[in-house]
């Protein structure tokens, strides 16, 4: 995208520093000129693909970060069933424990009339 404009402001300044130059030093000027739009062309290549690269790099850093928050929420939310399950339990034991109790002071308190 940008590649094209470089390469040509490159060789339009080029042109400009030409026109008072013989034409073995114009020749001469135009490859370099040429070749320097072509160098500031690869450098800006090589940035927009490092750029992707480090934009690549974060994207899977976060697709990471996301899969592992997610894993740790399921691992929570099955623990904290786990959890439930056993308050259940002893809650029912304390009941049962509690109705065991009020029956044997019920026949005590039958016993005693």
């Amino acid at each position: 995208m940008r590649k094209p404009i470089f390469t040509t402001l490159a060789a339009a300044a080029a042109a400009i520093a030409l026109s008072a130059c013989s034409e073995k030093t114009q020749d001469n000027a135009q490859e370099a000129a040429t070749s320097a739009g072509n160098d500031i062309a690869a450098a800006a290549s090589d940035m927009s693909a490092t750029a992707s690269e480090g934009a690549e790099s974060v994207r899977n850093a976060a697709d990471e970060a996301i899969n592992k928050a997610d894993a740790a929420a399921d691992k929570a939310g099955v623990e904290a069933d786990k959890a439930g399950v056993k308050a259940a339990d002893a809650l029912n034991k304390a009941g049962d424990k509690a109705k065991e109790e009020a029956a044997k002071l019920k026949a005590k308190a039958e016993n005693s009339n």
